[in-house]
């Protein structure tokens, strides 16, 4: 009976380890998706233009691949009325230029319509010569890594590669080439794993050069080698970058301090996510905090990427344990110096933190900081007319005179007495 007893005890504890003491989920970052794709080309032109279609789907980003001949570079690259950024371009040895160009959240572009949203990239260059552009669209992306070049080294080729060595497990590696040759038409093929999502040429008639440009993607397992082939054998230019998944929505860490686990969580869901979390002591920090803070949990760095430029993010902070008694608020350590974030709430069960930000010109919000509490103060008050105070933790207790002066009466009365019966032994 007793060993029934104690395996009934034992089920219990797991249960309740399992269940009552299960953390919080983490949710995954969600693959990044392709959309779709457009092309066109030009010679002897100043500008070229197309017309993309972005369909329906969260965390988007439109990726512009150019590839042109001569030193060349695009001044400018639209999508509607959007401005896209340069992410990054590279000129070859033999004066193949080659460009990757973003716009996160291209739906934008057509906003208040929802999507699909159709609108034209126009792309302005500095000169005359043969360009090549490509635009594709892709789902779920957070946004872009480390830019990788590569060129002929002016020696023509039938192959040639670029390898992205900064790509992380999740990410998708996009690419630009440019080929050309005097001789005739350029054909290029993508390599193994890749998928093309772009390919176009086109014959400058004064210079006698014939082109081509293409773009590909490739998911990665780090390091990522994008790969193309020409034939016939041509000088070539190739630039590459991955595009990092939007982060999880949801992520714990454990208090510095030793507290317990705290879970933080964004919204709206559907736009951006959490690239990194870390909790940290007041140690390290100089100068200290203001007198009278103190910080349960210690501080928190996180950063959430794949937001536009100033969208407002809610982010929920979930203490393991209500906060101390005392006043609460939140505080910064930015650039040396301590500052109060006004936009910080706690409810009344002082364990869920409500925190509302606003996104930076690079679409990301970072936040290193931490809740903090300044104790109440003990009750301090002066003697009143006719009593006498006791001071205690947290309260005060006033005695009137007479009661006093018959403690002490009493008190005399038994000492008297206690003197007396020592006399007589």
């Amino acid at each position: 009976m007793r060993g029934g007893t104690v395996g009934v005890g034992l089920l219990l504890v797991l249960f309740m380890f399992l269940f009552i003491f299960e953390p919080l989920p983490v949710h995954a970052s969600k693959p990044i998706v392709f959309d779709s794709s457009a092309t066109n080309n030009c010679a002897g032109c100043t500008s070229l233009s197309w017309s993309h279609t972005v369909g329906s789907g969260s965390n988007g980003i439109l990726i512009v691949g150019l590839s042109g001949f001569k030193n060349d570079p695009a001044t400018s690259v639209t999508f509607g009325t959007k401005s896209l950024s340069l992410v990054g371009n590279h000129l070859g040895f033999a004066n193949v230029n080659v460009e990757l160009w973003a716009l996160l959240n291209p739906s934008s572009a057509c906003a208040p319509s929802p999507p699909p949203c159709t609108a034209t990239v126009t792309v302005t260059i500095t000169g005359g010569n043969i360009l090549a552009g490509g635009s594709v669209s892709y789902f779920n992306v957070g946004g872009t890594g480390t830019v990788a070049s590569a060129d002929d080294g002016g020696i023509q080729g039938t192959t040639g590669s670029v390898t992205v060595s900064s790509s992380n497990s999740g990410d998708l590696v996009v690419d630009a080439l440019g080929a050309y040759n005097n001789v005739a038409t350029v054909t290029a093929s993508q390599g193994s794993g890749q998928s093309q999502r772009w390919n176009t040429g086109s014959v400058h008639p004064i210079a006698i050069a014939f082109f081509v440009g293409g773009g590909s993607d490739k998911p990665d397992s780090p390091p990522v080698t994008m790969t193309w082939s020409f034939s016939p054998s041509s000088y070539w230019s190739l630039i590459a970058v991955p595009l990092t998944p939007v982060g999880p929505v949801s992520v714990q860490v454990p208090c510095a301090t030793g507290l317990g686990t705290v879970t933080f969580t964004m919204s709206p869901s559907t736009a951006g996510g959490f690239t990194s979390l870390t909790a940290s002591t007041l140690s390290s920090i100089s100068p200290a905090p203001p007198a009278g803070l103190t910080f349960p949990c210690g501080l928190f760095s996180f950063t959430i990427t794949g937001l536009v430029s100033g969208a407002i993010v809610t982010v929920t902070v979930t203490m393991p344990v209500p906060l101390p008694a005392g006043t609460f608020s939140y505080w910064k350590f930015q650039s040396g110096a301590w500052t109060q974030f006004p936009s910080a709430s706690l409810d009344s069960t002082r364990m869920i933190i409500t925190l509302t930000l606003t996104a930076s010109a690079g679409g990301t919000v970072t936040d290193p900081g931490g809740p903090a509490i300044t104790p109440p103060k003990l009750a301090v008050s002066h003697v009143p007319v006719g009593g006498v105070m006791l001071p205690s933790v947290g309260f005060t207790v006033v005695l009137p005179w007479a009661i006093v002066l018959s403690l002490l009466g009493v008190l005399s009365v038994e000492a008297f007495t206690i003197k007396r019966r020592a006399k007589r032994r």
